[in-house]
């Protein structure tokens, strides 16, 4: 914009430098104005940016690692700073230069068509580029929607309609050492749940699907020679789950069973993994070494 304005001005810069001013006189006249607009609009975009972030820290989703420590930092700050007055430099030099390119007894002369004519070059430049940027942006932001169109029709494997979750954060100190009153603490949240009017079926899992945390479980198959290298261990996910999550989230059992009650050291696969580690045989019965205090679990 400010170089498409700058057209605007020609006649007047070249009527200067036929008075005698040289290109340092014009440069002095021209870059404080574009400096001045660079930074305002530089200090417009870091409150846009400000505010941006703070919507996003209010709104997000909790299982985004540290989003509560986003911020605008120093090198945010520094690039703004260095990026604005480069723009500013830039825009208002390339005017100031381009007196010493054009015959000024033929501009003062025929400074109609001769105004005319550099304006014409200069604004289907500037147009010609915006309509490149601006194509590229709607091109972007088409393949963005179609991907996001095509997500929303993914299968994901269970059903979220009417299913709200709920996080729950213990105090370390007080249940993380001890198993029996973790347990007896999530079946009393179980049978409260349950008894609320409306609520169909309740489900615990120790991290959601798709929620950005994770397990990753150390595990020899039945028959390998014990590894004792735990980087040289095949690995999976693992979720903790209570038996009734899988009816709550409507995820289909291909085989075996779901848990129950009583179950104790049993684990359920998805089809990826026994796909990938069973290929040749059923997964059911087949029983895990995993690393977590060195327990075999039953693939039921």
């Amino acid at each position: 914009l400010q170089l498409a304005r700058s057209t605007s001005k020609r006649k007047e810069i070249v009527l200067r430098a036929a008075l005698g001013a040289g290109p340092f006189h014009i440069i002095r006249q021209l870059l404080p104005e574009s400096l001045l607009l660079a930074v305002i609009g530089g200090v417009c975009g870091l409150v846009l940016a400000w505010w941006g972030i703070y919507g996003l820290r209010a709104i997000g989703p909790d299982s985004i690692s540290r989003l509560s420590q986003v911020t605008v930092n120093g090198w945010v700050l520094g690039y703004t700073l260095l990026l604005s007055l480069l723009v500013g430099i830039v825009s208002g030099l390339l005017p100031a230069l381009q007196p010493s390119r054009f015959d000024l007894q033929g501009a003062l002369r025929e400074h109609g068509a001769t105004n005319s004519g550099g304006k014409s070059r200069a604004h289907s430049f500037l147009v010609v580029a915006e309509i490149s940027a601006a194509t590229l942006l709607l091109v972007g932001a088409g393949l963005l929607l179609k991907s996001f169109w095509r997500l929303q029709s993914v299968d994901t494997g269970f059903d979220a309609a009417h299913v709200l979750t709920a996080g729950i954060s213990l105090n370390r100190e007080k249940y993380m050492k001890a198993d029996d009153r973790r347990t007896v603490f999530f079946n009393q949240v179980l049978e409260h749940v349950r008894s609320i009017p409306g609520v169909e079926s309740v489900g615990m899992i120790s991290h959601l699907p798709f929620g950005g945390r994770g397990v990753n479980l150390g595990f020899t198959l039945p028959g390998q020679p014990q590894i004792t290298n735990d980087e040289d261990r095949l690995r999976a996910e693992l979720r903790i789950v209570s038996p009734d999550y899988f009816r709550t989230m409507s995820i289909p059992v291909r085989y075996g069973r779901t848990f129950t009650e009583q179950d104790r050291n049993v684990a359920i696969v998805n089809e990826a993994f026994a796909h990938q580690f069973f290929p040749d045989r059923t997964p059911i019965g087949q029983r895990l070494q995993i690393r977590v205090k060195s327990m075999e679990v039953e693939v039921v």
